[in-house]
Order: C-alpha cells, then structure tokens, then sequence
C-alpha cells in the first residue's frame, strides 16, 4: 500500500514517518508536553489568509471564534461550521488554515471556533462552546443550511454534536462533511491494530493518551466520545473522506456502515494511498477532494 498515491503523497508519508509518528508512539512525552500548554497553542491566522479573504475574530465564552469570507461572497454563500483536529490536544495548525482557506476561496463563509483542548478543558467545555455557536449561527441565518465540518478528532466531535442536536431537538446541520472521523477514541477496532503498519503517522498509543485527558474521567465508550457507539438514525446526508494508509480507515469504513444500516445517506471516498485526513494537506489528491468538497457545498 506504501507504494500507492501521488509522489507529493508518497513524500508526506516519508516526513510524517520521520517527524510526526515517532512523537505519537512516545506517550509519556506527549503527557508532559500537554502539561506545559504547548501542544494546545492554536498557530495563527496565516498573513495570505488576511490578504485574500475578510476575517474576522470574535470571543464567545471566552474562546476564539473566526469567520472567514471570500471578499466577493454571496448572500446565499454556503455556511460551514469547521472543527479542526488534532488529536483533542493540539491546536489548529498551518494544513488547517489553509485548506480552510482554500474552502473560502471556492466561495463559503466558514465558521472556525478554537475550543479548549485536553488536559485543561475536556468534550464537556467543548459541547458548551458548540451550543452557544449553533445558537447564534441559527440566529443571524436562521433560514441558510449549515454544513458541519470536521477532519479527524474534530470529525469526531462534529459527528458527536450532531448526534446532541438531534437529541436535543434543534436544527440539524443540512449536511456532514467528516474527513477521517475520530468515531472511536478507544481505537478497539482489531483492524485499526493491524493497518498501523500502513499508517506513517498515527500511533495507537499517543491517541490513546490523548483520548483519555480528552473524556477526564468519563467510560471513552460514551457516544458523547465514541460517536461511532451512539444512535444514527434520523443524521443527515454524510460525506466521509478517508486515505487507505491511515489506521482509522477500519472504523471510518465500520461507520459507514452503520450509518448506511440506519438509512442515513452516506458518501464514501477511499483515496488509495493518501494518509490520514489527506484533503487538508497540499497533494493532487488533497486538491481534487478539497474541489469536489466545494463543488458538493454549491450543490
């Protein structure tokens, strides 16, 4: 599968191997970088994202929330609510922003609240900064479909607050775009212990660690956690990006399922090669998910 992908695929796969994952399988490491605050650092609004688009930051219970506009959008532009990932412990990084960027080039207003991360703010704060948000965005759009968006632990908790709106009785998101879904923080999928050779960046171990500082005490079964655990039926139409050398594949593909068996619409695509969350990154595979993306929004 190693040899599967573009060049500029296979290339990442090589730097992530040497940079990334040897941290991700040191969790002690990873435990004491989470104590000094330093993972948890959000990285900046790049200098071209303020030049192309007009952005905006404002405070809602205390956190960061940004809106990014193209300077030429629509009054019906599409809306997307993003959650970025990173493993619950880290803060929005460079391949974020710009591929956010990119999305807002293409023609939506995106909505990207910064929520507390693991260890000094668990999923509890998380829930109560995603309720305010939903809240105010139903206010000022109160007729405009949102599309909630997420890639890995962000793709989990987007999942997981859909699940919460419904629940809860509130308007549902017009659509979920999740891109390699963090379903499972428990990662107990047998099949997720055999792809980790394929996978040059994740590790079974560091995503353990980060999952337990994230549920602070609570079973990580809890579909408010493991939302791959909780009810799918009545969630609207879905789309699931997922690279084969990512050891999520097995439960991204196992939620696919489920939701397919509740009679949720669900749109699956396997990128041969890519790596986990892959639109995010700057590869011709990223590019036609990140185009295809855009294209589904318009609609």
């Amino acid at each position: 599968m190693s040899g599967a992908g573009s060049p500029e695929m296979r290339r990442l796969g090589r730097m992530a191997r040497l940079a990334i994952q040897p941290f991700a399988r040191r969790p002690r490491l990873i435990r004491a970088l989470m104590a000094t605050g330093l993972l948890s650092r959000d990285f900046p609004l790049p200098r071209r994202t303020r030049q192309e688009l007009d952005t905006a930051e404002r405070k809602l219970q205390g956190r960061s929330v940004w809106t990014l506009t193209p300077k030429d959008a629509a009054p019906d532009a599409p809306l997307i609510l993003y959650l970025h990932g990173g493993a619950y412990v880290c803060g929005i990084a460079p391949p974020h922003w710009q591929f956010l960027t990119t999305l807002a080039r293409g023609g939506a207003v995106v909505e990207v609240p910064l929520y507390g991360l693991a260890p000094r703010h668990d999923f509890r704060h998380a829930y109560g900064l995603l309720d305010a948000l939903w809240a105010e965005i139903a206010r000022r759009h109160p007729d405009r479909p949102v599309t909630l968006m997420g890639d890995s632990a962000g793709g989990g908790l987007a999942l997981a607050f859909a699940m919460h709106l419904r629940d809860t009785g509130r308007s549902l998101p017009g659509r979920l775009v999740l891109i390699a879904p963090w379903a499972d923080i428990t990662c107990s999928d047998p099949e997720v212990h055999e792809h980790r050779h394929d996978d040059p960046m994740l590790a079974r171990a560091g995503a353990l660690l980060a999952g337990e500082a994230w549920a602070n005490g609570v079973v990580p079964h809890d579909p408010r956690l493991s939302p791959i655990n909780g009810e799918m039926a009545g969630l609207p139409p879905t789309d699931l990006y997922q690279g084969t050398r990512d050891m999520l594949r097995p439960q991204v593909e196992a939620l696919a399922e489920r939701m397919r068996a509740a009679g949720v619409r669900v749109d699956l695509t396997l990128c041969p090669g890519g790596l986990h969350v892959y639109p995010i990154f700057d590869t011709p595979e990223s590019n036609t998910a990140t185009q295809r993306i855009s294209d589904r929004l318009r609609g």
